[in-house]
């Protein structure tokens, strides 16, 4: 794989030191001050593809929006299980809290859902 030129990298040193940092925060961070950076690269069957933070940090937003809407801004926070399938639609129950489904699942796909949820304020739980 040829190597690639990426911008520079800026450090999020003062952000980490804060101990009231969370994840989501330091994604946030990176969508201001490194937008241009991959977070993720694949191929796509043609050419190498990034994923850089001003693309991922919106649909982070976008699945936080999503599991707001779906579970709404309780208190205390909901546990939002999510769910690897490889295409079957699971049947939901009485007992089911809450339920993201990511069809077809992939890495990316996958992370962004687990972010997505903690930026709903909620708690995500892999399955």
């Amino acid at each position: 794989m040829p190597v690639v030129a990426h911008p520079p990298f800026n450090h999020p040193h003062a952000l980490i030191q804060n101990e009231a940092a969370t994840i989501v925060d330091v994604y946030e961070w990176h969508a201001t001050a490194n937008p241009d950076f991959p977070v993720f690269r694949f191929h796509d069957g043609y050419t190498v593809q990034d994923v850089t933070y001003s693309i991922l940090v919106p649909a982070m937003r976008q699945v936080a929006t999503y599991v707001r809407a779906f579970v709404g801004h309780s208190k205390p926070q909901v546990t939002v299980a999510i769910l690897a399938t490889s295409g079957k639609v699971p049947r939901y129950s009485e007992n089911t809290i809450s339920l993201l489904t990511l069809l077809p699942v992939d890495s990316m796909s996958y992370a962004l859902a687990i972010w997505g949820v903690m930026r709903s304020g909620h708690v995500p739980f892999p399955i």
